[in-house]
C-alpha cells in the first residue's frame, strides 16, 4: 500500500493585519492541495519569524501549547464556510522575542504551515526536537510564506457625532442633535502612525430603512491621509424624533477591517430670527474698512465666480448645524 503524501498548505502572499493588544489572536487562512482531504491530516505545525531580521519569534515556554522547538505543534484547525479554505489561530501567548511575550504593533511576521498526521505528546516521553526528527514522514513541506502585520489599536473620531463619548456598549453612541443637514468630517488615529487609513464606506439607516450609501471612498494617501469626509444628502428637518443609524465601516492599508455604529435621534432643528450683515473686507487681515458687494448680475461673472456658501452653528444645548 502506498504512503500517503501530504502537500503543503496554500497560503495568500499576506493576510489582513489585525490589532496587537492583550490576548490578540491572529488568523492564518490556508487552502489543500488537490491531492489531499481534511482527513489526511490531523493538525497543524506553526513556524514564524520576524520580517525585517528574519529571527524565529515563536515563545519556546510550552505554556498551553507545544512550542520548545521554534515550531508550534498540535495547533487545530478550523473550517470556513467557503469551499477548501481553512485556518488556524496564533494566539498573543505564542509570541516571544527575547524578554517580552506578545504581539508588537508595527512589526510584520513571516508565517509558514505544514500538515502533520501525527499528534505529539507528553506520554512519549521525549523531546519535541527529537519527536521531530523521528517523524518527518509524516509532514508536508513548508507553505510558502505569508505576511501579516500587528497594528496599533484604532481610534475614530467624528466630532460632530461624539456625544462625549459617552458610548451604550463597545462600538455604539446613542444621542439627539438638531440639524438639517449632516457634514461628517472625522480622523482616524492608530497606534503604529505607519499604518494608514486607506477607505471607508459610510451607511445611514432611519430605523431599518437604508437612506444612503456613500460607496467605497479613497483616502488622499499624500495629504491628511487619515481624514475622511462626506456630506449626507438626507433632509433631517422632515423627519424629527426617529432613530438614525450611521454605520462607518473602515479599512486600512494592510487590510484591516472593521466599523464604527452610531445611533441619534434628530430633534426639531428651529432658531430663532437673527440678522446678519455681510461684509466684503479687503484683502488683507489689518484692512478693517468694509468694501462694497458689487452687483454681479452677468451670466458669464456669474459662471465665473461661482456662489457664496454661509455655513453657521448656534451654541445652546444642542447646537444646531445648517446653512444659507
Amino acid at each position: 500500500m502506498a504512503s500517503l503524501v501530504l502537500y503543503p498548505p496554500i497560503v495568500e502572499s499576506s493576510m489582513p493585519a489585525f490589532v496587537a493588544k492583550k490576548d490578540a489572536v491572529c488568523r492564518v487562512y490556508f487552502s489543500l492541495s488537490h491531492f489531499n482531504d481534511r482527513e489526511h491530516f490531523q493538525n497543524v505545525q506553526v513556524s514564524i519569524s520576524k520580517q525585517d531580521s528574519g529571527l524565529n519569534v515563536v515563545n519556546r515556554s510550552n505554556g498551553n501549547r507545544y512550542r520548545a522547538t521554534g515550531i508550534i505543534l498540535n495547533v487545530p484547525v478550523h473550517k470556513t464556510e467557503q469551499e477548501n479554505l481553512w485556518y488556524i489561530e496564533i494566539l498573543d501567548e505564542d509570541i516571544g522575542y527575547h524578554t517580552s511575550i506578545g504581539w508588537t504593533p508595527g512589526w510584520f511576521y513571516k508565517i509558514q504551515l505544514r500538515l502533520s498526521n501525527v499528534t505529539y505528546s507528553e506520554s512519549e516521553n521525549i523531546s519535541q526536537a527529537v519527536w521531530l526528527n523521528n517523524n518527518t514522514q509524516y509532514f508536508s513541506e513548508w507553505s510558502t510564506i505569508t505576511l501579516v502585520k500587528a497594528i496599533g489599536e484604532i481610534s475614530i473620531k467624528i466630532p460632530i457625532l461624539d456625544f462625549n463619548n459617552q458610548k451604550k456598549e463597545e462600538n455604539v453612541e446613542s444621542a439627539s442633535l438638531a440639524i438639517s443637514t449632516l457634514n461628517i468630517v472625522g480622523t482616524y488615529q492608530n497606534q503604529d502612525p505607519s499604518e494608514l487609513l486607506h477607505s471607508y464606506r459610510i451607511l445611514l439607516y432611519k430605523d431599518t430603512e437604508l437612506l444612503e450609501d456613500s460607496g467605497i471612498l479613497y483616502t488622499n494617501q499624500y495629504v491628511n491621509s487619515n481624514e475622511f469626509t462626506y456630506l449626507c444628502k438626507t433632509d433631517f428637518s422632515e423627519n424629527v424624533d426617529i432613530p438614525y443609524t450611521l454605520e462607518f465601516y473602515y479599512k486600512t492599508i494592510n487590510d484591516f477591517e472593521a466599523k464604527e455604529v452610531i445611533t441619534f435621534t434628530v430633534l426639531e432643528a428651529l432658531i430663532g430670527e437673527i440678522q446678519v450683515t455681510l461684509q466684503i473686507y479687503g484683502e488683507h487681515e489689518d484692512e478693517t474698512v468694509p468694501a462694497p458687494i458689487e452687483d454681479l448680475t452677468a451670466i458669464a461673472v456669474e459662471e465665473d465666480f461661482g456662489r457664496v456658501e454661509i455655513n453657521f452653528k448656534d451654541t445652546g444645548d444642542f447646537p444646531f448645524s445648517g446653512n444659507l
